[in-house]
């Protein structure tokens, strides 16, 4: 079977996967179900991910899902795809007055051949790509400069995915004179011949000069050495320009994801 074919079996595979690479501060297996908690970095990493249908009553586990958030003072929200558990779910909370919430689509392509075309701008030519499998100052600092905590993550995030058996790459980019502008990670899962891309970043000041596109091709290179034969990652809804960038890069659009959130007191579903 194709990957790119948006079948469920296929989605539930890249779902899996890229929860497995999540690795949040704290999981929780309930009934088919994974609670999520990553002291609010990323509403993915803050959401409960509904993978199998489980034995438990619909009404019993969404109270469980919101007891598992209030005690930790967010919101009850879940990750849906058209993977999600029991068949039927959005739907479910929908009714219930859940309110939607964009997620992001979830792009793959295949690893035979290095992406297409040349760097999309020459500043990014006196670029230099490290990679190590643990982050470091620069790794975590230019993170931090994106999305706050998401440094703190990084070296919890590294040992946990160690420990599993996925082969994390940390990669950090720096401009001609040496000054990291750039990073990411990819998780390679040696099973299941995937990488994926994760907390692509660049220094606001540094964007639109070439680096994101150098520093996702070193990841694919580094995907196919260790033996992957597909990558994906993840992009907002709305990022056009990411968009674009990965589009030429050779991705293309497997599914979506979005997000139900319960609605608080007083507050309108609509």
């Amino acid at each position: 079977m194709d990957l790119l074919e948006p079948a469920v079996a296929r989605v539930r595979r890249l779902e899996t996967a890229a929860a497995d690479a999540l690795a949040p501060a704290e999981e929780v297996r309930v009934d088919g179900w994974r609670l999520r908690f990553n002291h609010g970095v990323t509403r993915r990493g803050n959401s409960a991910l509904p993978e199998a249908r489980g034995l438990r009553p619909i009404a019993r586990k969404l109270r469980e899902v919101r007891d598992f958030y209030a005690a930790r003072g967010l919101p009850a929200r879940l990750q849906l795809s058209s993977a999600s558990r029991p068949a039927g779910l959005d739907a479910i909370l929908e009714a219930r007055g859940w309110r939607f919430e964009e997620g992001a689509r979830v792009l793959t392509r295949a690893l035979g051949d290095p992406p297409p075309g040349p760097d999309a701008r020459a500043d990014a030519a006196g670029a230099d790509v490290r990679l190590a499998a643990e982050p470091d100052d620069a790794y975590r600092a230019v993170q931090a400069s994106v999305t706050p905590r998401a440094g703190d993550w990084a070296d919890a995030r590294s040992v946990a995915l160690h420990e599993v058996g996925l082969r994390p790459w940390h990669l950090v980019l720096s401009d001609s004179a040496g000054r990291p502008v750039a990073t990411g990670l990819t998780v390679v899962d040696p099973r299941a011949r995937l990488a994926g891309l994760f907390s692509l970043a660049t220094r606001p000041e540094a964007r639109g000069r070439g680096y994101a596109t150098r520093l996702i091709r070193a990841a694919l290179d580094r995907a196919r050495a260790d033996g992957a034969t597909a990558a994906y990652l993840q992009v907002a809804g709305g990022n056009d320009a990411a968009l674009r960038l990965y589009r030429r890069l050779g991705f293309r659009e497997h599914h979506r994801y979005h997000y139900r959130r319960q609605v608080a007191a007083g507050e309108t579903a609509s």
